[in-house]
């Protein structure tokens, strides 16, 4: 799978001290965080289907299935789109790349954010090819690719959820509070490192 190749790209076996400090872009592209504040809920605009899309299926079923059933059936149809909606905005987000401050060992930066995102509640794993943090039954996996000074998040429900979910709402719901402070924990800790190490 496609996953598993980027996967096997972002390990990280050697330490460099060399890096791009504080670049910002827009359209979460290359960011650089000045604080772990959630991203924008880009579904909320969205919401206006179920009030527009209920209506036109009352217009439309009403003498055939009464009011009640025509706006259950345009609450689902709304919830339909705005699914399918938030299924492109985790692509968004897991495209999103971010600053890493200085490129250092992949297990030095286990080091770094285990204990600020433990004491968030958030397990952190050290897997082969990358760092894997849970959360709220979310996995967000942390890809680093040296040759950039970037990294990106992938975030996805746990395994199990995945068998008997398709519901992209709850994950963009939770990747979009939950990535920046993990994006924001990983920069500002290799920040203060290395202003601890110039001393």
């Amino acid at each position: 799978m496609m996953f598993n190749k980027i996967k096997k790209q972002s390990l990280i076996s050697t330490s460099k001290l060399t890096g791009n400090h504080g670049t910002e872009f827009k359209d979460y592209n290359y960011l650089n965080l000045s604080s772990p504040a959630p991203f924008k809920n880009e579904l909320k605009k969205f919401n206006i289907f179920y009030a527009i899309l209920s209506i036109i299926f009352i217009i439309s079923f009403k003498k055939d299935v009464g009011s009640i059933i025509s706006i259950l059936m345009g609450i689902c149809a709304s919830f339909l789109i705005i699914n399918i909606i938030a299924a492109f905005k985790v692509d968004k987000l897991r495209a999103t790349a971010f600053t890493l401050p200085v490129l250092m060992p992949k297990d030095q930066i286990i080091d770094l954010i285990t204990l600020p995102l433990t004491q968030l509640n958030m397990k952190v794993e050290n897997l082969k090819h990358y760092i894997r943090i849970t959360h709220n039954k979310m996995q967000y996996d942390i890809i680093i690719y040296p040759d950039k000074n970037t990294f990106i998040i992938w975030p996805q429900k746990t395994l199990l959820s995945r068998l008997f979910s398709r519901i992209h709402t709850k994950l963009y719901k939770n990747a979009i509070i939950s990535m920046p402070i993990i994006s924001y924990t990983i920069q500002n800790e290799i920040n203060k490192f290395v202003k601890k190490s110039e001393i």
